[in-house]
């Protein structure tokens, strides 16, 4: 099975399950905020490396969908991981702040290797025998903590741009993302 028909074997289910309760109450907003670093940082992955300019701006990307009762919040942020410390720490401060439960939010990563390095890196020890040293780099937790402020910023401003909605669902084909490792002519 295709990674896009095993997506859309877990998305359909939940996207007829919100259909199914959706009423004349359903709302959604969508905002973005920029979370371009300011100053030079080290990137995620491969070998150690800082960033030397911007070649194009890092967002969150948050949709809110409120059913009447119960707001989700969907997130995703231009970063290349997202920690399992750093989520935890995220979200107990959202809680804590503007009272939105981490059940309520599903926080995706783009997976960029040209984005800064955020959270502490508590999966290194699972890795440190194939990924030799790139872990080794200095930590930046004012811009973690950008981070974060700007994600719960995206947070309570899609709560508060929340409009009547209405959900519909449509399946195609997008050839956006290929396997670079593909054969091709042999090659």
């Amino acid at each position: 099975m295709t990674h896009a028909k095993i997506f859309l074997s877990v998305l359909i289910p939940i996207l007829i399950a919100c259909a199914s309760r959706a009423s004349a109450e359903l709302s959604a907003a969508c905002v973005q905020l920029e979370i371009t670093p300011k100053t030079p940082q080290w990137l995620q992955g491969y070998a150690p490396r800082k960033s030397e300019g911007v070649h194009a701006p890092l967002f969150h990307r948050v949709a809110a969908l409120n059913d009447g009762t119960t707001t989700f919040y969907l997130v995703a942020s231009d970063i290349c991981v997202i920690s399992p410390a750093f989520h935890d720490d995220v979200m107990a401060r959202m809680e804590q702040e503007i009272g939105v439960s981490p059940h309520q939010v599903w926080w995706t990563a783009s997976h960029t290797h040209s984005g800064p390095h955020v959270g502490p890196q508590d999966m290194s020890k699972m890795f440190e025998n194939s990924l030799g040293d790139r872990f080794s780099i200095d930590h930046d937790e004012a811009y973690w903590n950008f981070v974060a402020d700007k994600l719960i910023e995206g947070v309570k401003l899609a709560r508060s741009q929340l409009k009547p909605a209405r959900l519909g669902l449509s399946i195609g084909t997008a050839k956006a993302n290929i396997n670079r490792r593909e054969l091709r002519d042999g090659r």
